[in-house]
């Protein structure tokens, strides 16, 4: 199974919508042991969640338990090459971890994640 880095944005969808199209990516990245994550992700993952627009949608408890499997299922490395490739540098930190996880796949639908984005929610 090839090693999967999935954003911020993706997870939150999936946290939104059980059954959805990320969901199921993040569950299939998470149940072949592919899913890889960082600190600066993990982070990004955390602000994303707590985001008030999301509050009314997400409950703590959801919040909590898609934080502990994704803390309990990923692969954690740390990037050691700067990366400067994205048209929003707040996103140079996927392409950092998919260097350091030697991903084959960036799961997202942000059109701004990497400057190879090919559409679609899984980014492939």
């Amino acid at each position: 199974m090839p090693n999967v880095v999935i954003d911020a944005n993706t997870i939150a969808s999936a946290a939104l919508k059980a059954d959805s199209v990320p969901e199921r990516a993040v569950l299939f990245a998470i149940i072949h042991g592919s899913l890889y994550l960082s600190e600066p992700v993990v982070e990004e993952i955390r602000e994303v969640l707590e985001r008030p627009k999301f509050q009314k949608y997400i409950t703590e408890e959801r919040r909590t338990s898609v934080i502990a499997l994704l803390l309990a299922s990923a692969h954690f490395v740390t990037p050691l090459d700067k990366v400067t490739a994205c048209r929003d540098p707040k996103d140079d930190k996927y392409l950092e971890l998919a260097l350091a996880a030697q991903a084959s796949f960036i799961v997202t639908g942000d059109k701004d994640c990497c400057p190879f984005h090919l559409g679609g929610a899984f980014g492939w």
